[in-house]
């Protein structure tokens, strides 16, 4: 799944994070790092910027956090 910038991109989190609790109600865990880090890579390249401002501090953010 790829954002392809037309819909609001807390909505496309959102989405995401949906997806991820059919999988999880399917007993396959996904912790949310992986669905920030699932989340960050399928950004267009308009969001290298954030991309790179996520990637250079060292604490990770949690999926709260991301959708902020």
């Amino acid at each position: 799944m790829r954002y392809k910038g037309k819909e609001n991109i807390r909505e496309y989190i959102m989405e995401m994070f949906n997806l991820v609790t059919r999988l999880r109600s399917l007993k396959l865990e996904l912790s949310d790092d992986i669905l920030v880090h699932l989340v960050l890579i399928s950004l267009h390249a308009q969001f290298s910027p954030f991309k790179i401002s996520y990637n250079t501090q060292k604490e990770k953010w949690t999926l709260n956090e991301l959708i902020a």
